[in-house]
């Protein structure tokens, strides 16, 4: 989330001790970026060579998600945050903060609403399963992922043209943000509604919705297990949407009750803005955190799984984590084949060496 506006932030270069507490908070978002985007590439390639995560009905949708935090990791949070540790002593291009606004802040909304079709997507297949097959054809599939890009580009485009608001660079932080062009906190309101709040909203109906009735279906029929990969996804989902809160919410809350003690606390301050920073980038820690789909799909991937089959270098029987009967069926080695004579080969063959003897 974009809360580089949030910070009440003095000449910290006349600072020293404000000056190293923004060096070591610069240092930690960009590191933690850093290790995000790899965690999300592995991520990535989990959903395209482990075929559990193959076989997700979802798995397109959870695809962008996750493109679109690769490139928040590597390419928004860095020129988002490096301007702040510059300071204004340092001249950004004339058009650095239009650009930034069009092509690194609109990934916020991207996120957001990338998530918020994905809910929808799992709400369907929950509430109306009759229906959910016309939603898995190719044609659904990229429908589904264009869908959330029609809001994005309205949201965004008025920055962009300077209609209500503008992305300036802020004196007292150094980073670019919104700014309305007039007197009026209307649009800037506007902009925050429909760009987090509604999103939020129908992320959390959605998901609250799918969790309690998938797992009242369970208590039902907990051997089913296409049940426990429905509950198991839509509990993955469910953290990602809490962790997405606790990443945009704080502020909010903290500005409504504390604001004074707030304004004071520069340490305070860094930490929210390290929070709206990482959303993108510790994601995929709560992925693996609360699936086993996905631990053994980035296991496999750690392990390089195909490559040390190939070479001869695993035996497939050790290689845990199939997740189907399928999957077992298909990581047989050939040099797995039966080498052992059952007792109908014995009794046939000593059959034939009495009739030979006859």
């Amino acid at each position: 989330m974009n809360n580089s506006s949030f910070i009440n932030q003095t000449k910290s270069r006349n600072d020293p001790q404000k000056e190293a507490q923004l060096f070591w908070w610069i240092f930690g978002v960009l590191v933690t970026n850093a290790f995000g985007a790899i965690a999300n590439i592995i991520l990535l390639i989990a959903m395209i060579i482990h075929r559990p995560l193959r076989q997700l009905p979802s798995r397109a949708l959870i695809i962008h998600c996750i493109l679109i935090d690769i490139y928040a990791s590597i390419i928004q949070v860095p020129t988002a945050t490096i301007p702040v540790y510059l300071t204004m002593a340092y001249t950004l291009a004339k058009h650095f903060c239009l650009y930034q606004g069009i092509f690194g802040y609109f990934t916020y909304a991207a996120s957001m609403y990338s998530a918020s079709v994905l809910a929808l997507h799992r709400l369907v297949a929950t509430i109306f399963p009759q229906y959910f097959n016309r939603l898995m054809t190719t044609r659904a599939t990229i429908c589904l992922i264009v869908l959330p890009w029609f809001p994005i580009v309205i949201i965004n485009i008025f920055p962009a043209l300077e209609i209500g608001l503008v992305m300036r660079r802020n004196i007292y932080t150094g980073a670019c943000s919104f700014a309305p062009t007039g007197k009026s906190d209307v649009a800037i309101n506007l902009y925050t509604t429909f760009a987090y709040y509604v999103p939020t909203v129908i992320m959390g109906v959605s998901y609250f919705v799918v969790l309690v009735r998938t797992w009242i279906t369970y208590q039902k029929k907990k051997s089913s297990r296409a049940l426990q990969r429905r509950m198991e996804i839509s509990w993955m989902l469910f953290v990602s949407f809490i962790w997405h809160c606790c990443t945009i919410y704080p502020f909010i809350i903290i500005n409504a009750f504390f604001a004074k003690e707030f304004a004071r606390n520069f340490t305070a301050q860094l930490f929210i803005r390290w929070l709206g920073n990482s959303y993108n980038a510790v994601n995929p820690m709560f992925f693996w955190a609360s699936s086993k789909m996905f631990q053994e799909g980035v296991r496999k991937v750690l392990t390089c799984y195909h490559w040390r089959w190939a070479h001869g270098r695993v035996e497939p029987s050790r290689v845990s984590g199939s997740a189907s009967r399928t999957d077992d069926m298909a990581m047989v080695a050939p040099s797995t084949r039966r080498t052992t004579f059952s007792e109908r080969d014995v009794n046939a063959a000593a059959n034939k060496e009495s009739g030979i003897a006859e």
